[in-house]
């Protein structure tokens, strides 16, 4: 079971590596504001996705926070995490070390596992 779980996260690490490597960071975003669905252009979008494998990795703004990013990743338990006011290069960049050092951690933490 311990090498299940240790190769399913391994598996993560290295389509965290693959996707979210700092040249590809920038680009692999995906605008999902409310507004870019009902194809009014925007300045700025308020809300993105990256695809990472099963991860669901979304920056946002909060609605009780408008001009600070978030990041949210459920899988990894990463719920609202306050990036700052910062510009939204700087949001991107935090918010894919975020669910790095998260993805490390839990690793961490199978490779700690036994199977005795």
């Amino acid at each position: 079971m311990a090498l299940l779980i240790h190769d399913g996260i391994r598996g993560i690490e290295q389509r965290l590596e693959r996707l979210m490597k700092p040249a590809r960071a920038m680009s692999n975003w995906q605008d999902i504001s409310s507004r870019s669905r009902d194809g009014n252009p925007r300045a700025e979008p308020t809300a993105l996705k990256q695809p990472c494998g099963p991860l669901r990795v979304t920056l946002h703004r909060h609605i009780s926070n408008p001009d600070e990013w978030h990041v949210s990743c459920p899988q990894l338990h990463i719920d609202k995490f306050e990036l700052g006011n910062i510009p939204l290069a700087a949001a991107k960049k935090a918010a894919v070390d975020r669910v790095r050092a998260m993805a490390e951690h839990y690793l961490a933490a199978a490779e700690a596992l036994h199977d005795d």
